[in-house]
């Protein structure tokens, strides 16, 4: 079927520990999620994408189930890769959205080489959706990357980085600020990769 439909996936499992506030109700998790998609394609040009997940469920919850998270087409219009429909999204290394988070997108991004722009409706609830649109700029000189989002009533700026320090020594960081609430954050991440 490989010139029809592929197909790819992914599970995750993990495992975290929760000492909020000292109580008795901080305790260990463990949680899963497994995502199948499916990629249909419709021309040289054009592919249509869908995804089905379990969502993040915890093991001691019992209640599995199944949502539809992605449908969207993938196309090329001028020089630009385009994807129009309902897609998730990633801004850096995830501060503003992506990276494991629930930034859902029905709408359309764009992108050519080292830019990415999107817009459309982001879902803050179960029955909210809210305006969502930004851009994001990866230079080529430099293993930096600046974001822009604005969600509902928020705008957000963010800067990353991430480079090698010494072979097998990988080091990122990324710094994001939120102008409506006056509020910022940063985080980093020394790691090892294995060789």
């Amino acid at each position: 079927m490989d010139n029809m439909v592929k197909f790819s996936g992914d599970a995750r499992v993990r495992y975290y520990n929760t000492d909020n506030d000292g109580t008795e109700n901080d305790k260990g998790l463990g949680e899963y999620r497994v995502r199948l998609g499916a990629t249909a394609k419709v021309n040289d040009k054009s592919s249509l994408y869908a995804r089905i997940t379990s969502g993040s469920q915890l093991f001691s919850a019992g209640n599995a189930s199944a949502t539809i998270e992605n449908v969207y087409l993938n196309t090329k219009i001028l020089s630009l890769d385009t994807r129009i429909g309902r897609q998730d999204y990633d801004l850096g290394q995830g501060m503003l959205a992506g990276s494991g988070s629930t930034a859902i997108l029905n709408g359309v991004s764009v992108r050519n080489g080292g830019f990415m722009a999107f817009g459309g409706k982001e879902a803050t609830s179960a029955t909210t959706m809210d305006n969502a649109y930004g851009a994001q700029y990866a230079f080529a000189f430099a293993p930096i990357t600046v974001s822009y989002l604005n969600d509902g009533d928020n705008n957000y700026y963010a800067a990353s980085t991430s480079f090698d320090l010494i072979p097998g020594l990988k080091i990122s960081g990324e710094y994001a600020k939120n102008d409506t609430l006056d509020a910022n954050a940063f985080q980093h991440k020394p790691y090892l990769e294995n060789q």
